[in-house]
Parts: C-alpha cells; structure tokens; sequence
C-alpha cells in the first residue's frame, strides 16, 4: 500500500515537479451511487503516450498515495477518465467519494505492464467491480489481431447492471458472499478445455482470486507468460 511520511511527501512534490501532473476536474458523472466517473484535464497529458490498462496514482490523504486505472484517454485534449468503485472501505474511496467538478488534482504517471500483447488474437479478461475502469479501457483499443473477447465480472447484486451502463462488453458474474472468486472459478473450469497459445489472461481485482484463477490456469498447461496479473485488493487490508 503506498504510505509515506507526510514530510515527505510534500518534499516530493516539491522537489519532483516533472512527476507530477497539474490537473482540473472538468466532469463528474454517477452511473450508480457507487460508481463514479470522474475527468482530470491539463496541458500536461497532452504529451502522454498513454496505452490501455496502464495506471496512474494519485495523493488521496497527507500520508497514503492510490492506484487506478483510466477508463479513457485523450491525448489532444489533455484529460482522462476514470472511474471509482464507491465502496466505502478505504481512504483512496472516502477520497474519491468527496471529488468534485474544479477541484486541482496532482496525477502521477501513467504506468505498469498490465498491458494487451501484440501477438493475442484472443482475450480472458476476469476480475470485478474494482476492475471496470480497467477493462472498459482495454476494450477500447484492442490490437488488430485480437478477433475474441471474454470478460467476466463478478459483482454483488446491486452491481449486475454497471457494465451495461458504462457501454462494456462483459458478463456479469453474481458474487457468492461466503465464496468470493468461486463463481469465477467454476467459469473458468467449465470453458478452459485445452491451452491456447495465442490467448492472453488478464486476471485482477480480488488478490486471492487472482492467485486460485491462475493456479487453475497453469494447471492446465497455460504458461505463465500468457497471465497478466492485477490485483486491487485483499479481505482485511484497506487497499493494495
């Protein structure tokens, strides 16, 4: 979890002015109560080479520092999308919750290698609420190759429809509260039936889900090099 003393980081704000991004939130939009899409504007992200999937990290108290990944990217007019799950269990959602139009941001980045491979032509994509801004923005600038796409997101009840009204390609996955991941387990068991070379797994939201999904993968003779691996967060701590 990203913390530093606030000493710190005020000192690196300072003293690394090129890290950071001067931005303005331009847009504010619910597509639910929980989920939240917010636009950060500037000059500065019009020379940024930003692909899918690559995050950004923002200062969300004096001491504690959060990932998230844009759902969108425009690079001539200098803002990005992005979109927060409201789950009121984290400084990084009490932060967001409280994000309003003209309020001055700092963005960090982008970066990561949670990125699509040129050579995929098809794509697994499973995660869940955490995990929407990122898939959306995967979705959105597929390579050529790619002619396929699952994406499975397993959500609480009251999520079931958010990946309709974002406009996402995906099936929603009704979470079993006592067995969170199973569902998505029992997915993956029943339409894995042989290796493919040519398919990219991206797996990302709950830790230990990720962790069994991929167990469930190499066990059935995918390499390890096709599975991508993001995880957002883990029962017990407040954010990863």
């Amino acid at each position: 979890m990203p913390r530093m003393p606030k000493w710190l980081a005020d000192f690196s704000e300072k003293t690394f002015k090129a890290a950071y991004k001067q931005t303005v939130i331009t847009e504010v939009e619910y597509y639910a109560p929980k989920l939240k899409r917010i636009r950060y504007q500037g000059d500065a992200l019009k020379s940024i080479e930003w692909k899918p999937a690559q995050e950004v990290e923002f200062r969300v108290t004096d001491t504690e520092y959060r990932h998230y990944t844009p759902m969108y990217w425009n690079k001539e007019k200098g803002y990005t999308d992005v979109l927060f799950y409201l789950h009121g269990k984290g400084p990084g959602s009490s932060w967001a919750s409280e994000l309003k139009v003209n309020d001055e941001l700092l963005l960090i980045g982008p970066g990561g290698k949670f990125i699509i491979p040129d050579n995929s032509s098809q794509i697994v994509m499973m995660g869940d609420e955490t995990t929407l801004s990122t898939f959306y923005g995967m979705q959105q600038q597929l390579p050529g190759g790619v002619t396929n796409i699952h994406c499975l997101i397993e959500c609480e009840a009251e999520a079931m429809g958010w990946p309709e009204k974002i406009g996402m390609k995906a099936i929603p996955l009704q979470t079993i509260p006592s067995f969170p991941g199973r569902i998505q387990e029992e997915w993956l068991r029943q339409h894995l039936h042989t290796a493919d070379s040519a398919t990219a797994y991206f797996l990302s939201g709950n830790a230990n889900t990720i962790k069994n999904l991929r167990r469930i993968l190499v066990s059935t003779g995918v390499p390890g090099a096709q599975i991508r691996m993001k995880p957002y967060w883990l029962q017990g701590k407040k954010g990863l």
